[in-house]
């Protein structure tokens, strides 16, 4: 759908192409979930991707993401008009429309427990855990899964690892790094992020505690 940008706040855009629109998180909607205050519990976060240069465009070097945290209450928000311009991609064969508008889903939250990844900085390579962490991981993480009896592979999340076994890079800070958000190719919100991968939002716990969402890094699985 279209985001509810705050007063005064421009669609993002890299290079005068206009990013996609994510998600919008209500984060008073959070707070019960968030004991650890990891986030802030009022205002809202919304989250685009800028799509426009695929995976080579990856890395806290460049402007592959744009977060906004408003502060302010929901009614201050203003829906805001797509500003669509036509764009060749880097592998298309014809302009076309941009950015494209996802479908609507809504938002539910509920706390559920997570390990680290089957390959993450989080378990020490010098450690005899490491040995079977990985095998460990395959066999037992659905039931750690935030969707109960792991009916689908479809895995979103706030918060926690990123799940997958980091061939995305996105620990370059090693365990300084977090998730912020995961969002999975899902027909429920009409996304396909490359064939069937996820997209990683991605900060430092410095940043986190410092609640500076302006130098989030988006990582993905697109090539």
């Amino acid at each position: 759908g279209l985001p509810d940008l705050p007063p005064n706040v421009e669609w993002p855009r890299r290079d005068g192409v206009p990013m996609e629109f994510v998600a919008q998180i209500r984060l008073a909607a959070i707070a019960p979930h968030d004991s650890e205050n990891a986030l802030p519990h009022a205002g809202t976060l919304l989250l685009f991707y800028n799509s426009q240069w695929t995976t080579y465009d990856q890395d806290e070097d460049f402007d592959a993401c744009r977060v906004i945290h408003f502060e302010g209450p929901d009614s201050a928000l203003l829906r805001a008009d797509p500003p669509t311009i036509q764009w060749r991609a880097e592998y298309d064969d014809k302009d076309r429309p941009t950015p494209f508008i996802h479908g609507l889903a809504r938002l539910t939250f509920s706390r559920f427990e997570m390990p680290p990844g089957g390959v993450s900085p989080f378990i020490s390579r010098e450690s005899r855990l490491y040995q079977i962490w990985q095998d460990f991981h395959c066999e037992y993480s659905a039931t750690w899964s935030a969707v109960p009896n792991g009916k689908t592979y479809v895995e979103n999340h706030l918060l926690g690892y990123v799940d997958a076994q980091d061939y995305v890079g996105a620990h370059k800070h090693g365990t300084h790094d977090r998730a912020l958000l995961q969002v999975d190719s899902d027909d429920a919100a009409d996304f396909q992020w490359g064939d069937c991968d996820r997209l990683y939002f991605i900060l430092t716990d410095e940043q986190l505690a410092a609640r500076d969402f302006s130098k989030v890094r988006l990582y993905s699985l697109l090539g």
